[in-house]
């Protein structure tokens, strides 16, 4: 085999190995807690709470201890298709199918890659440096019902990663590649109207209502006399019906 053959040989390998990387360095610890995971009874709407925390700063570039230490800056990087960018750190929730903390690392989890049977609740700020990332959400409007009842806080970051270097190919510079870090998980949890509490035993019953006060009627201006009166002879009798008269209480 000749020495262009074998170089040949180098290239194809290397093209074939371009997405594959060395153990990347995290550059930042992550945490996170949910506090809040409710759902209504007809699962149409949840509740949920929580924080998400970045506790270090960003290394550039990674320290190699098994070999020299590189430049300040890389020589060559490249970049993902998606935030977070270099240094970048990015929360979120998801809202999916799923029983436990392992099914949070399924594919259609992924921030860049949501499944349709999955929901993105929520999408913090992209933090460059240590960080807290708050959420409160009191009525998120649920888009699959109790087909998805897990609850799953995750963070993506953008680490720098070395890349695989064979023999005459120049494989200087680094990868910005995207570490997935689970959090924490919780299932909804459906919550019931609380009844109201009955008064404690032995207390006094409340009185009974006042009845309605009257108003005092406005006194009408007496009519003028007229001086002309008008006779009854004593054949002609006057009667009438006694009319009820309202009794209100006053005071």
């Amino acid at each position: 085999m000749g020495r262009g053959s074998l170089k040949a040989g180098w290239v194809a390998m290397a093209l074939a190995g371009l997405g594959l990387l060395a153990p990347a360095v995290a550059s930042g610890a992550s945490s996170g807690e949910i506090t809040r995971a409710e759902v209504n009874p007809d699962w149409t709407s949840a509740s949920i709470a929580g924080v998400a925390v970045r506790s270090n700063d960003c290394v550039v570039p990674p320290k190699d201890p098994d070999g020299p230490q590189p430049p300040k800056e890389p020589e060559t990087t490249i970049s993902p298709d998606s935030p977070p960018w270099a240094c970048g750190w990015i929360p979120f929730a998801t809202i999916g199918p799923g029983s436990s903390s392992a099914d949070c690392s399924a594919s259609g989890r992924r921030l860049n890659s949501i499944g349709e049977d999955v929901q993105l609740a929520w999408v913090g700020p992209e933090l460059q440096g240590p960080g807290v990332a708050p959420f409160d959400l009191a009525a998120l409007s649920l888009a699959r019902g109790s087909a998805g009842p897990l609850l799953c806080l995750s963070a993506v970051e953008a680490v720098y990663a070395r890349k695989v270097c064979v023999p005459e190919i120049d494989c200087s510079g680094y990868w910005i590649v995207h570490q997935v870090h689970q959090l924490h998980s919780a299932l909804l949890g459906v919550v019931s109207p609380t009844p109201l509490s009955p008064p404690p035993l032995g207390a006094p019953a409340p009185p009974p209502p006042s009845p309605p006060r009257c108003r005092t009627p406005k006194p009408r201006p007496k009519a003028a006399k007229r001086k002309a009166r008008i006779g009854i002879g004593p054949s002609i009798r006057v009667t009438g019906s006694a009319k009820p008269v309202r009794r209100c209480k006053r005071g």
